[in-house]
């Protein structure tokens, strides 16, 4: 698999997780095969204003490449200019968290907030990936709510912006992280057939049996697990 200019060298990837994925747990997950690790998210006015919390959070270890830091925020041009920040640290990846359903974080307009607006979604890709030398990645879900399923055109609109790949976590964001994502999988089909980017398939991926019928129903270049990866 190619994100951009970087080759991965397998199709099993640690999702981001807020208060789980630290640099001892993604250095561990690299060890045992992960191809891809994404890092806790950190906001963009954090890393703006260089915060020491924030600069711990992206600070990489030399045994978990290939790695992104994942970065939330509202801004277009606040984006741009964290990216270069972020970017200063080493990673192989810049990724934005479009998927974040925690209300701190979707009452300031970010997160899965960003979703109800392609417009928006293509502003916020095309500042940062203009601001950055490295790929560019998006991390969205299937929607807002059932009323709000905009993924198609949200993944349009980050391919048009500039972006090196998609990854879908399969819920909407009112569904937090209940229900059964599987049944959403369709989804992901529909961003494959659609887009010429690799897409990245997360939600429910608990099995190594659950990470092939993703491929093969689905299309996607990857799979991405998050919590089925913790105490396994």
């Amino acid at each position: 698999m190619k994100i951009g200019n970087l080759t991965l060298n397998g199709v099993a990837a640690l999702a981001p997780m807020a208060g789980a994925t630290d640099r001892p747990f993604r250095e561990l997950c690299c060890s045992f095969g992960a191809a891809y690790c994404v890092t806790e998210m950190v906001s963009t006015r954090a890393l703006q204003y260089n915060y020491k919390k924030t600069q711990e959070l992206i600070t990489l270890g030399e045994k978990e490449h290939p790695v992104a830091i994942q970065m939330f925020g509202d801004d277009p041009l606040i984006f741009a200019s964290a990216a270069k920040r972020a970017a200063a640290a080493g990673p192989d990846v810049i990724d934005i968290n479009m998927g974040c359903p925690v209300p701190k974080v979707t009452k300031n307009e970010a997160g899965s907030r960003l979703l109800l607006d392609p417009d928006k979604v293509y502003d916020v890709v095309s500042a940062v990936s203009k601001a950055i030398s490295r790929p560019l990645t998006v991390k969205i879900r299937i929607g807002w709510d059932d009323d709000h399923l905009f993924a198609v055109e949200n993944a349009k609109a980050i391919e048009a912006g500039g972006g090196a790949a998609v990854s879908m976590h399969a819920r909407t964001k009112a569904q937090a992280y209940t229900g059964n994502a599987q049944e959403n999988w369709h989804w992901l089909k529909k961003l494959t057939e659609n887009v010429n980017i690799p897409v990245i398939g997360n939600g429910d991926v608990k099995t190594p049996e659950d990470a092939k019928r993703m491929i093969d129903e689905t299309g996607v270049t990857a799979v991405m697990m998050g919590r089925a990866a913790l105490g396994n």
